[in-house]
This record gives structure tokens, sequence and C-alpha cells, in this order.
């Protein structure tokens, strides 16, 4: 008799144990959505879920610097062309060509100091070339051009190996980085 006690004693403890675990029976639960918040079911040690709203950051709630100003909140302003624009895009162009118009570099030299001036598409198409295969060995003053987007310049510059032109895009930081290198366009 004893063993058929000591059998039913565990099944019912078996029987009370997955009750106690499976909980009460919760409904269905639907979120909806607020307009600053949303919300996100949260589990609970009695096996309930419950919705709990999730922060939003807004941009009032952005990172302030130490004057009280908004640190990375909004997107820069739009670029323009200024005299700082116009220095910094001739001034890209003219390191970029100088770099460029060093045929008698080797071409690890020459990749390594010339690729941070270009674009990804340009480091793309110039990646491989062989130095001594650029009929300029030196480049003049350039002249800003073309300033009719203000996220292109062309800058010309008068070479030993007649006119070149170097193709800018402004990147988002507000860097110029070459697109292009190219002979000049002489139009009859």
């Amino acid at each position: 008799m004893r063993p058929r006690i000591v059998r039913a004693a565990i099944a019912a403890a078996i029987v009370l144990g997955v009750a106690a675990c499976s909980g009460p029976a919760t409904p269905a639960m639907t979120l909806s959505p607020a307009p600053a918040t949303a919300t996100r079911a949260v589990g609970h040690a009695s096996g309930a879920a419950t919705a709990q709203p999730t922060p939003t950051l807004r941009a009032q709630d952005a990172p302030m610097d130490d004057d009280g100003e908004q640190t990375g909140a909004s997107p820069s302003a739009p670029p323009v062309w200024d005299d700082a624009s116009r220095a910094a895009a001739l001034n890209a162009a003219s390191a970029a060509i100088a770099l460029w118009a060093r045929p008698g570099v080797d071409g690890t030299t020459w990749w390594h100091d010339l690729s941070p001036t270009l674009s990804a598409g340009a480091r793309e198409a110039y990646v491989g070339t062989d130095p001594a295969s650029i009929p300029v060995h030196n480049p003049g003053p350039g002249t800003l051009t073309d300033t009719s987007s203000v996220y292109l310049a062309t800058v010309a510059f008068s070479t030993d190996a007649g006119a070149w032109t170097v193709l800018l895009s402004r990147q988002a930081s507000g860097a110029w980085l070459v697109e292009r290198i190219t002979p000049a366009q002489v139009t009859p």
C-alpha cells in the first residue's frame, strides 16, 4: 500500500507544480502606437506580460553642449559658396593634382599619397594606375571654373602637358574629394 500512496503523492505534486507554473490565463494583448512613444511587452516572473512605453528620442531630448546648444541633433546647414569653401576647393584640387602629377614616383608611394584625396569612385577608377603613364609633370596654379552646384567644383590647371581639370565633390563633412582628373575639354 505504501508504494501506491507514494505514487499518488508524486503525481499530485507534479500536477500542482505544473498548474502553478502556468499561472493564470492572460487575455491577448494589443498594442496601439502612441504619438511620442511605442510600447513593448515586458515579461514578469509570474509569466504575465504587460505593455510599457519605450522611450523615443525627440529633438528636444538631444544632448546639449556646455552652452545649452544641441549637439548632433539636427543636420548641418546646407553648404554654400563662400570665400572659405572656394579656398578649400582650390586647395584640395591643387594638392591632388600635385600628388597625381609625379610620374617619377613608384606606384606604391604614389597611391599611398594620392588615395586620401580621392572619392571612393575615383579610388576605384585610379587604383592600379602606373604613375609613369601620367603626362603631367608640372601643374601650374588652379582656377575655380565651375561652381554651378554647391556640391561640385571644377578647377582648371595649365600644365606642361596642356590644360587639365579636376572635378571635386563636397562630402557631408564639408571636405572636397577628387572625382576625376582629366584633360580639359577644348570647345571649338
